[in-house]
């Protein structure tokens, strides 16, 4: 299997002469997921809201668990929808 191997495009994905499926991943979708500005700024949401606890300035971490919940369910939509 070298480079005389003849590929054909299938979607997304390249099927070569030998029968062989090689999947590709469009730029797109790698970046989404570190360019997404809702999930840039739950994030940073998350991360000040911590340090002001550790930094006595709030008694509790409000929101760790609903920004947890927000960026898990961001970064499950994104995989969702990059497929």
């Amino acid at each position: 299997m070298g480079s005389h191997c003849r590929k054909k495009r299938t979607g997304n994905d390249l099927l070569s002469s030998d029968g062989i499926l090689v999947r590709t991943v469009p730029d797109e979708r790698i970046m989404n997921k570190t360019t997404d500005p809702l999930l840039i700024t739950l994030s940073v949401l998350l991360a000040a809201s911590v340090m002001a606890f550790f930094l006595g300035l709030i008694p509790y971490p409000y929101g760790l668990l609903v920004l947890g919940f927000f960026i898990i369910s961001r970064v499950l939509y994104l995989k969702g929808k990059g497929e």
